[in-house]
């Protein structure tokens, strides 16, 4: 088990390279914390992950459209080209 100091900064470090597996491995290793300040500085921290979390979701999302919107584009020209094809039979 981490104490409280090395958790915040190993927190930190993930947060600063985005590393989402070792935030996610954080939750299920959260310590018992003694001082006032090392609880405010976990919650700041906490919020931080929470709002990287949601980024990535939202660009997860914007991506998955694109991707439908690039398959939706290659269907109709496929079809397009088969229907073209088929008039010069």
């Amino acid at each position: 088990m981490l104490t409280s100091k090395e958790w915040i900064r190993l927190f930190k470090i993930a947060l600063i390279e985005k590393d989402t597996q070792t935030l996610q491995n954080f939750q299920n290793t959260l310590p018992t914390f003694a001082k006032i300040e090392e609880i405010k500085t976990a919650q700041a921290l906490i919020l931080q992950a929470i709002k990287l979390f949601q980024n990535k979701k939202n660009e997860t999302l914007h991506n998955m459209n694109e991707l439908k919107k690039v398959i939706s584009f290659h269907k109709a020209q496929n079809n397009h080209s088969f229907n073209s094809f088929n008039q010069y039979s």
